[in-house]
């Protein structure tokens, strides 16, 4: 995966957490130094399979996690 591009996985009883991270990044996606990919971009209705297949993939990744 190039550097540009930023995979979110998470818990959705942290939405709040993924709402801040977007935020955070906001500016970035804006300038389009990279770009965001989570599963809030699934239009209703739609299939999650056929979307999973529009998102970035790659091999390179990092970890953010938090503890209650």
């Amino acid at each position: 995966m190039p550097r540009d591009q930023v995979f979110i996985s998470y818990s959705h009883t942290d939405k709040e957490w993924l709402e801040r991270l977007q935020k955070m990044l906001s500016p970035l996606v804006r300038n389009e130094t990279i770009s965001v990919w989570d599963d809030t971009m699934i239009p209703g209705g739609r299939k999650v399979e056929r979307a999973n297949k529009r998102r970035p993939r790659g091999g390179q990744g990092g970890s953010l996690t938090r503890q209650s």
